[in-house]
């Protein structure tokens, strides 16, 4: 699964929660400052495809054989709110707790779960006697993506030896 749609997916999420404007970090350059939000979630992605696990299984049939491969990969995104608190914790207890199990079990079928939901931390500063909110949460998870192969058998092979005597 592409880690584009993985964001997508939560920051779908975070909008669906808090209106904010919720904007991917590789999408801020293409952003006119002045179309972005006071108040808005980013997203980033702090690791990916850190190998974690590898399984393969072979099997085979009359005429092919298959050869299958599953990967399972951790990916650590961290969700960066310039927002009130009560927005911030508003998401990060949405998928530390129920709502989250259910909001998971409706994408029955996708390539990734959740591992863990990190402490939400306060960034929060003050620039220019101006007060600024912001708080920062990471999700880790979990993705799995398989290659098989199929390779045909070969059960007979017909040729001629041509001895050539000197």
């Amino acid at each position: 699964m592409n880690i584009g749609q993985i964001q997508i997916d939560f920051l779908t999420k975070f909008n669906e929660l808090t209106s904010l404007q919720c904007i991917k970090s590789t999408d801020l350059e293409k952003i006119n400052p002045s179309k972005m939000d006071k108040n808005r979630i980013v997203s980033r992605v702090l690791t990916s495809d850190i190998g974690i696990n590898k399984y393969e299984s072979r099997t085979s049939d009359e005429n092919y054989r298959y050869f299958n491969q599953i990967n399972v990969n951790r990916l650590t995104l961290t969700f960066n709110f310039l927002s009130d608190y009560d927005k911030v914790l508003l998401c990060h207890n949405f998928f530390n707790h129920l709502g989250g199990s259910k909001w998971w079990n409706d994408r029955a079928g996708t390539d990734y779960v959740i591992e863990d939901v990190t402490s939400i931390v306060d960034l929060s500063d003050t620039i220019d006697a101006d007060y600024r909110e912001k708080y920062n949460f990471d999700i880790i998870i979990r993705i799995s993506d398989s290659n098989t192969e199929k390779i045909e058998l070969i059960k007979d092979v017909d040729f001629n030896i041509l001895v050539k005597n000197n």
